[in-house]
């Protein structure tokens, strides 16, 4: 294809080398070939989904493990029974401000382990997500598709003899090119 114009794809870096004194050992990559690592891997989890399905179900499971349902209603009565506590120093006019900073201590605990919960539920989202488009492939996946490819991928990154894929769902798949 000489004299025409390609797609390519490199590091970021290498257009601000000048500037940062850094030099990305990554190389250059067609387009075409990256399209064809992601129908590559697309069509090796679609293929082999009752293999990476379950499998990635389990272990999200065990690395998220159970909700802090449990931690927080220990939390809500140890804050309740300080704000008892609180109550009967005011009405009995005094200082209550040790209770007060511990309130303020474990309801940021709390809300930190909310939070938590609230990450795994997103984890447990993507999963389902990521099983339902690729119950909804079927088969094989013949060509890219962007669409596809956005609500499937994470990133992929470039290294000198492979590719590494990941899925949104933190299924990681390399492949040689």
């Amino acid at each position: 294809m000489h004299g025409g114009k390609k797609i390519v794809w490199r590091c970021v870096s290498r257009l601000h080398k000048k500037d940062r004194n850094f030099d990305c050992p990554a190389r250059t990559v067609t387009e075409a070939d990256l399209h064809a690592v992601v129908v590559q891997v697309i069509n090796e989890v679609c293929v082999k989904q009752e293999l990476y399905i379950p499998q990635l179900k389990a272990n999200i499971e065990k690395m998220l493990g159970d909700d802090n349902s449990g931690p927080v209603a220990e939390l809500n009565r140890q804050i309740g029974e300080l704000e008892q506590q609180i109550l009967q120093r005011t009405r009995a006019k005094q200082d209550c401000d040790d209770l007060g900073q511990e309130v303020i201590r474990l309801r940021e605990e709390k809300y930190q382990l909310q939070l938590e919960d609230a990450t795994k539920e997103s984890t447990r989202q993507k999963i389902a997500e990521l099983e339902s488009v690729i119950t909804e492939i079927g088969g094989k996946v013949d060509e890219y598709e962007e669409a596809l490819v956005r609500k499937l991928i994470e990133r992929i990154t470039v290294y000198d003899d492979y590719f590494t894929v990941e899925f949104k769902s933190g299924i990681e798949i390399d492949v040689q090119l």
